[in-house]
């Protein structure tokens, strides 16, 4: 029997027994890089870049309400910007039965992840998923057009997903 989930993995978890879950699929929020810059066509003729750029870099001509969110949204962004708490990882590791899992991630990310699985002893691969139409730039950097994919397996878990397209 399949239970599929769909809500914020932290709130679901909670009401998720130990050893129950046979397998994980996520996407948590990558690490990225924010500079604030331009994209390959320019980010000062868009309007939503000028809002954007208006509350992180808090121009001061807003009322203190308004500076308050701007603050706010800027720490949201700071925060956001870290990826995920690989803490996370030790919650789904109990919850399943046997560690079976992949987890959509950017290229930074990948290290830190095989990392954690191979210390418990897991078979791990990396697969990427390769964008033929990708964002060109962003933040005054190239941006990918990979797309990176971990997959940790405990020893002598039976492979019951078979990803194809």
């Amino acid at each position: 029997m399949i239970n599929l989930k769909c809500g914020n993995c932290i709130d679901l978890l909670g009401g998720v027994e130990d050893n129950s879950i046979d397998l994980v699929i996520i996407d948590p929020p990558y690490e990225f890089y924010k500079n604030g810059g331009g994209g390959a066509f320019g980010t000062k003729k868009r309007k939503y870049h000028k809002q954007y750029l208006d509350l992180y870099h808090e121009t001061g001509n807003e009322s203190d309400r308004i500076n308050a969110n701007a603050v706010k949204k800027k720490e949201e962004l700071n925060k956001l910007s870290y990826g995920f708490d690989m803490k996370i990882l030790d919650v789904l590791v109990n919850k399943m039965k046997k560690i079976n899992i992949y987890i959509w991630c950017s290229k930074g990310q990948v290290s830190k992840i095989l990392d954690y699985f191979e210390e418990k002893d897991c078979a791990t691969d990396i697969l990427t998923w390769h964008k033929t139409n990708p964002i060109p730039t962003c933040n005054n950097t190239y941006l990918s057009d990979t797309e990176y994919l971990i997959f940790a397996r405990e020893k002598r878990c039976k492979n019951i997903w078979k990803l194809s397209y």
